[in-house]
């Protein structure tokens, strides 16, 4: 780790300190692992070895994963080549968007259970005039 922003330390929980001392790549996820910031793989060793493959689509720019953490966050990481032949990652907060999304997909499940449960038949009309649902 050459560079960080102080977002990283908000996201993550790691202290700036080991931040600061330039941990490699392997290090840094191994402690996001330890601080449960990070899914955990089904087969951790294994995963390890495939942080190659991570690497080779970071640095091609097709690296893009989302993480849904047991703390019911859900972060965005993806890995872009950066100059001089280094790799950067981006993680981004998405919980509050992710959250959203799945309660109006819940409302909408509800909606529709409701009203596929009514004996009557409903029919909506826009402002238009057009029918919009039956």
């Amino acid at each position: 780790l050459v560079l960080f922003n102080p977002v990283l330390i908000d996201l993550t929980a790691l202290p700036s300190g080991f931040l600061s001392s330039r941990p490699t790549l392997m290090t840094f996820f191994d402690r996001l692992r330890d601080q449960r910031m990070m899914p955990e793989p089904k087969n951790y060793s294994s995963w390890r070895h495939q942080i190659e493959d991570l690497l080779e689509a970071a640095a091609e720019g097709r690296y893009q994963e989302t993480w849904s953490l047991p703390s019911g966050s859900v972060y965005s990481v993806s890995g872009r080549p950066h100059p001089d032949g280094a790799i950067a990652f981006l993680f981004e907060d998405i919980t509050a968007e992710v959250t959203l999304t799945r309660q109006f997909r819940s409302e909408l499940e509800m909606g529709q259970s409701i009203m596929d449960q009514m004996g009557e038949a409903i029919a909506v009309f826009a402002n238009d005039g057009t029918m919009t649902f039956s």
